[in-house]
């Protein structure tokens, strides 16, 4: 988004929300934030505060993945989330790498004031090398939903589509169904599947499938075996089994991609119970 396109506060009107550089005293409120963020997110990565402590006082101030991470700080004087960038004086970059609001506060009310202080922080970041002050912000992939509608709305603001899909493999189906097990029976008990008890077969076109086995929706087993052929409920060619558990494609997507890809009626049902589409939200450790 273009920083010429943030706009200024009108000289009447005070910020609603102020920044101050984060402190070692931040790191578990930042874990914490990070943990509420996640909650809506198919994959996700919540850094400890030891790991938080490290990027707040260890890293080089002229490390190429130094961030520059600021509190928010609302009216009443609380801290509600955080903003993190990255810059550099050896290229023109400039890149919101978190922006993350806990429950005190929200995307919505943070979004205009956290605009600015980006582009001061910039203009101050600069300073002394105005050739390499950036034009734009690029905002990390990942962003909640209500960010992305926000900068499309913005004036030269665009959002990208993916341009590459994550490439996650698993060496046992079964034994990564075990270990989400607590979260993917409460998605079952929200769902029209509640209560389910019986199995789900799920065929992988490679004499393999993965057969989950339910107890009044608890998954009591979780066992990759081999497959006779049509034995599934449902069948995923092609690993696409995993674009379902990480929450990148739907059924009727993968479909759409494998002609011979499909589930019974019940198979559906419990697929969509379990798998839902989402965002993931994965930031990287340097």
């Amino acid at each position: 988004m273009p920083l010429a396109a943030i706009p200024k506060l009108a000289a009447d009107q005070t910020p609603q929300f102020t920044f101050r550089p984060a402190t070692v005293d931040d790191a578990e409120q930042f874990s914490a934030w990070d943990a509420y963020r996640a909650r809506t997110s198919a994959l996700s990565f919540v850094r400890t505060p030891e790991q938080w402590r490290f990027e707040i006082t260890e890293r080089h101030a002229d490390e190429v993945w130094k961030l520059n991470i600021f509190v928010i700080v609302n009216a009443q004087g609380e801290a509600v989330g955080y903003v993190a960038v990255r810059a550099a004086k050896e290229e023109i970059f400039y890149h919101c790498m978190s922006y993350v609001v806990g429950e005190k506060s929200s995307y919505l009310a943070t979004f205009d004031d956290v605009l600015r202080h980006l582009k001061t922080f910039a203009e101050g970041f600069y300073a002394t090398l105005p050739e390499m002050m950036p034009w734009n912000i690029i905002f990390d992939g990942g962003m909640p939903a209500a960010v992305d509608l926000m900068l499309q709305a913005m004036p030269g603001g665009r959002v990208l589509g993916d341009s590459y899909a994550w490439y996650l493999r698993v060496t046992d189906t079964g034994a990564l169904i075990q270990q989400l097990a607590p979260v993917l029976e409460t998605r079952l008990a929200e769902s029209g599947a509640n209560a389910y008890t019986g199995t789900l077969l799920i065929e992988f076109f490679d004499l393999t499938g993965l057969e989950i086995t339910f107890e009044r929706g608890k998954i009591i087993s979780a066992v990759q075996r081999p497959f006779d052929q049509h034995e599934g409920m449902a069948g995923c060619p092609n690993h696409s089994f995993l674009n379902l558990v990480f929450g990148h494609r739907t059924m009727s997507e993968l479909k759409h991609i494998y002609p011979e890809a499909g589930t019974r009626r019940d198979a559906r049902v419990l697929l969509d119970a379990l798998f839902p589409k989402q965002r993931a939200w994965l930031t990287p450790l340097a």
